[in-house]
This record gives structure tokens, sequence and C-alpha cells, in this order.
């Protein structure tokens, strides 16, 4: 089995692995203030955001807008779409409109 082989079948298995927002932090600290956001970082920061609202009883993102991620990680609207189109490809968000008002979306991070 030659090498491209092997990492082509290595991305077929899930390794699910426990994370808390203190082991992101560390593993994105090699910027302190980043001017664009990583991939990785923009997970991170979207993890804190959660843990802010489910810690005042919120389950869900509310108010989530493309708009407001592209200023907050520096990054063009389409690349915030792309990621989170990828997002919930993997299963690990959700982006669901409100009932009252379509126009508005709710973002669900898939917690355990």
């Amino acid at each position: 089995m030659n090498q491209k082989t092997a990492t082509k079948n290595q991305s077929r298995h899930t390794v699910n692995v426990p994370v808390n927002i203190e082991l992101l932090d560390f593993l994105c600290m090699d910027v302190s203030h980043p001017i664009k956001y990583t991939r990785l970082q923009a997970f991170s920061d979207l993890l804190r955001c959660q843990a802010i609202a489910t810690s005042t009883g919120v389950k869900t993102i509310n108010n989530f807008s493309f708009q407001h991620f592209s200023k907050r990680w520096n990054w063009h609207r389409d690349t915030v779409r792309k990621f989170f189109a990828e997002l919930v490809k993997f299963k690990v968000v959700l982006i669901v409109s409100e009932k009252d008002n379509p126009n508005k979306k709710i973002l669900v991070l898939k917690t355990v």
C-alpha cells in the first residue's frame, strides 16, 4: 500500500475525541491576535459562543448571520457560508430558520 492510498483510507474513519474550549484555545494560540481566523480558530469561537449561550440557558446561537461571522473572523461572506456548509455536511451544526421570521437564522451546534 502506497502513502497516498494509506492516507485516503485513513480519512474515512471517524475518531471521537473529547474537546473543550481550553484545549482549542491552546491549539489556536500560535497567533495572539490574528488578522484572519483559521478554521480551527473559527470553530473554537463557535464553541465559545455556544458555551456563552448555554450558560444563559439558551441552547442555540440566535440571530445567526454570515455577515456577523465574516466581520468577526475577518473572512469573506462566501468563505463563511462555505465553512458552515462543510460543518453541516460533517453533522456538527444545524442551521434553521426561525418559525416567526424565516429570514432570521438560528445556529445549533450538535453536542453530546
